[in-house]
């Protein structure tokens, strides 16, 4: 039998020894319970909220910090292209705890970056007039 060197990066460890990383996207009818679902997720959870009647089931809960942007203008869809669109990435480094991220909901945001969309594209077009 030929033993084969493992790089440590591929040597077995236990399963509870790794860094598990998740991502799931959660869809049905309204009241289907996907809002209470994703709050079981581990650690504490930042909630970016774009369904206005999306957190009503989990008001009451400690571990869960919210950036709602319900009711916001279309235009704040652009500004997810930035670097760090409205500090998400410096909350992050600052609250270690949070092992979760909940877009809820990605059909809203879908709708308001559709509407802004439009409404750029319509703004920026010119019409030639028939002689």
């Amino acid at each position: 039998m030929t033993n084969i060197a493992v790089a440590p990066m591929f040597a077995p460890r236990k399963l509870s020894d790794l860094e598990l990383l998740m991502a799931s996207i959660l869809w049905g009818p309204s009241g289907a319970g996907k809002t209470t679902l994703a709050a079981t997720a581990p650690g504490a959870k930042l909630w970016l909220m774009f369904d206005p009647g999306g957190c009503d089931s989990i008001r009451n809960r400690d571990d869960i910090y919210v950036m709602d942007f319900t009711g916001m203008p279309d235009s704040i869809a652009e500004k997810f292209k930035e670097g760090d669109a409205f500090g998400i990435k410096k909350f992050l480094a600052e609250h270690p705890d949070v092992e979760t991220i909940v877009f809820d909901s990605v059909t809203m945001f879908g709708e308001m970056a559709l509407r802004y969309g439009i409404k750029n594209a319509a703004a920026s077009q010119t019409y030639a007039k028939a002689p």
